[in-house]
């Protein structure tokens, strides 16, 4: 009957795999528990009480967990978790706790478990997740999701969340009920947004957990499956002469499910109507040993960059040094070097906008024009970023210097990140900085400025001879293949994308596999014997 309750239950996952409402999501790891010892590649034992480090398991509880046939097995395809009333290694009880740490982590997914618990005064079952930087931040800043907990003989089966909130314990908790004692299916599931809970597939909580609302940056990096049946503790309380002296957990299936990857890419031109702030970093000047001496917003005016907006155009932003601690303080020796006159602090002005969580999760692209450029790079540096700051990690930039680079004296610029870099969680800026010491106002001239405007995205350059185009592309927008046709001796061509980095190369070949290309807007030079031409396309 065992064996057969198996098949049924292998051949309703077949069954719902065809049928199921969340048809979205697809099958990435699963332990069906069919052989006859636990998968040493997908599970880890954790051994002990807890001590030194954590004794009683942070709970209080009474058990000393081991790997001992006598307290996990997997057997007539399910695996036994065995809690026993027994002498062991100075504990009055032992049981069992595994965990995917080292072997299995994800970030958002379907998770689900078939389980079967015992009740009994002081029985603790669960079936949960940790955050995989647990060993780096400690709990609860690295976040516990807990997709099912049972205690004692209630009915009650509980879904919960532990993290930090401005270093503070905090955790969210919702309960529903059902009879443990025969199988169930407890599922959660975690994206960007929220995290749902299931019982048999009806929903029953849901925390959201979108742009680390409330303090719940922690859910949004890789967590690890943990399984264990513990005896006592602080929520339980302590078994009695009522509590079973042994206590099975039957679990038939865990499996986990991700939505498949969509390639994306989000590409900003520059537009002064965008919501433009400025921050100021302040350190001493490299004479005076460069250290950091504060930083904090800015107006935009007082970080010197002046927004030029025009009804229906895209406008300009124009930089300058910054001007105002000098005239503000100018005998004032912190601000001002009073023997040679010159400011005595080194100021760096970000000027930039934080568009929120709607470009993460795919490749993005930060575009635009540099109209003139008379600032004195002698005394100054100018640079375009894009940056992707960690909330749960003191803001710093994940990206490093990857996203910053020198201001070109003229014409279009272009900055691109990769998807990969641009996870939940992060908070995205893209925007400029000027750095260099703040300046007297009567140098304002001198020293120069940079008007930043739109890269015209519309207009194909080089056309030969400025005739009309005499290559024919299509299709256009293309998927996997771009082709193209004309009458002239074609020699070779080059795609390249916004930031003018060459991704594609050949000859004369009349069909060109673009598959490799990530989805986004493109230039084709295309190289003639008596000229050139250059068309854009998009690759879908």
């Amino acid at each position: 009957m065992i064996i057969m309750s198996k098949i049924t239950s292998v051949l309703l996952f077949l069954l719902a795999l065809s049928f199921n409402s969340s048809a979205q999501y697809s099958l990435v790891w699963s332990d069906e528990f069919s052989g006859n010892a636990l998968d040493s590649s997908k599970w880890v034992y954790e051994i002990g009480d807890g001590c030194p480090n954590l004794c009683g398991w942070g709970n209080n509880e009474a058990q000393y967990y081991t790997s001992r046939p006598t307290n996990i097995n997997v057997d007539t395809g399910y695996l036994h978790i065995f809690a026993r009333e027994e002498q062991y290694q100075g504990s009055n009880y032992t049981s069992a706790r595994i965990k995917t740490e080292g072997r299995y982590s994800f970030q958002y997914g379907k998770i689900e478990a078939r389980i079967k618990m015992p009740v009994g005064q002081g029985i603790w079952p669960a079936f949960w997740m940790l955050g995989s930087n647990i060993t780096t931040l400690s709990w609860p800043q690295c976040g516990e999701i807990d997709i099912m907990e049972h205690i004692n003989s209630e009915p009650d089966i509980y879904g919960t969340i532990h993290y930090n909130n401005n270093s503070t314990y905090n955790f969210n908790s919702q309960s529903t009920t059902c009879d443990v004692t025969q199988f169930q299916l407890y599922t959660v599931e975690w994206d960007e947004n929220e995290i749902k809970w299931f019982l048999n597939g009806v929903l029953f909580y849901q925390v959201s957990i979108a742009n680390g609302i409330n303090s719940t940056e922690e859910f949004h990096h890789p967590f690890f499956l943990l399984l264990n049946l513990a005896v006592g503790g602080n929520w339980p309380g302590n078994p009695n002469a009522s509590t079973p002296s042994t206590s099975t957990m039957l679990v038939d299936y865990i499996r986990v499910y991700q939505k498949p990857s969509v390639q994306r890419s989000n590409s900003v031109n520059f537009d002064a109507n965008s919501a433009w702030t400025s921050y100021m970093s302040v350190s001493e000047t490299p004479a005076n040993g460069g250290a950091y001496v504060f930083g904090s917003s800015w107006a935009l005016l007082d970080a010197k960059s002046t927004l030029d907006l025009h009804a229906g155009t895209a406008g300009s932003l124009t930089l300058q040094p910054n001007f105002n601690t000098y005239s503000d303080n100018a005998n004032d020796a912190y601000w001002v070097n009073q023997t040679t006159g010159l400011g005595n602090k080194e100021m760096e002005a970000s000027t930039f906008v934080e568009p929120g969580a709607t470009y993460l999760g795919a490749d993005f692209t930060f575009t635009g024009n540099v109209i003139s450029y008379t600032l004195d790079s002698n005394a100054y540096t100018a640079k375009v970023f894009v940056k992707a700051l960690d909330p749960a990690n003191g803001y710093i930039d994940v990206l490093g210097a990857t996203g910053v680079f020198d201001l070109p004296p003229s014409g279009d610029f272009s900055v691109s990140i990769d998807s990969a870099s641009l996870t939940a969680g992060l908070l995205l800026q893209y925007g400029f900085l000027i750095r260099g010491i703040n300046a007297n106002p009567l140098d304002e001239a001198a020293l120069g400025s940079i008007v930043i405007g739109a890269m015209n995205t519309t207009t194909s350059t080089n056309k030969i001879k400025d005739q009309a185009s005499v290559v024919s592309v299509y299709p256009n927008p293309a998927n996997d293949f771009l082709t193209f046709s004309t009458d002239q001796e074609l020699k070779s061509f080059k795609i390249l994308d916004l930031r003018g980095v060459v991704v594609l190369e050949g000859g004369n070949a009349r069909t060109i596999n673009i598959s490799s290309l990530h989805v986004g807007t493109y230039f084709i030079e295309w190289t003639f014997v008596d000229g050139k031409e250059t068309d854009s396309f998009i690759k879908q």
